[in-house]
């Protein structure tokens, strides 16, 4: 038992340090680089302009398909 607790102590780790690869700062930046308002952002990531600012104003942390859909814009993808 202490191995399997163990075990799901680090999976829980490693998704937390996961959801913090973009931070709040990372959001920003990604939003102005592309000269997007959030209400752009949200629309081209799929979620609402109020999400984008909690993203931003760190009350929400960014999760990893969030950063995945940002780099994948960053490469030139519009879904």
């Amino acid at each position: 038992m202490a191995r399997k607790a163990k075990l799901t102590s680090a999976l829980r780790s490693k998704a937390r340090k996961r959801q913090s690869e973009m931070s709040p700062g990372d959001m920003v930046a990604w939003r102005e680089r592309h000269g997007l308002d959030p209400k752009a952002a949200g629309a081209a990531l799929g979620v609402g302009w109020r999400t984008i600012y909690h993203y931003e104003a760190g009350a929400r942390a960014v999760p990893p398909t969030v950063a995945l859909l940002c780099k994948a814009y960053d490469g030139g993808f519009r879904g």
